[in-house]
């Protein structure tokens, strides 16, 4: 058995914002979407996770979140800190 129940051609990746209620919104059956979402909501709570599906082995296998209304960067991936030569940090 295959880690998700969905075939390459039906993975998606759904987002959309409500200007009404200035929240993004996603949804997502793609696995390497699945798990970068669910691992950025456990570590800095900026987005909360609204339903989430399994196979029957267990996987998550679909996740549908919303990003908290004070979470201002649109992207769902933490960004990586450049470490600075210590000639650069003292300018």
């Amino acid at each position: 058995m295959s880690r998700a129940n969905y075939f390459p051609e039906e993975r998606e990746t759904i987002v959309r914002y409500d200007d009404l209620e200035g929240i993004w919104y996603f949804e997502t059956n793609s696995f390497k979407h699945v798990n970068q979402f669910k691992k950025r909501a456990i570590a800095d709570k900026a987005i909360t996770i609204d339903k989430e599906e399994y196979n029957e082995g267990g996987n998550l296998i679909y996740i549908r979140a919303h990003w908290n209304k004070d979470f201002v960067n649109f992207s769902p991936y933490p960004t990586k800190k450049k470490n600075l030569i210590h000639n650069e940090q003292l300018e």
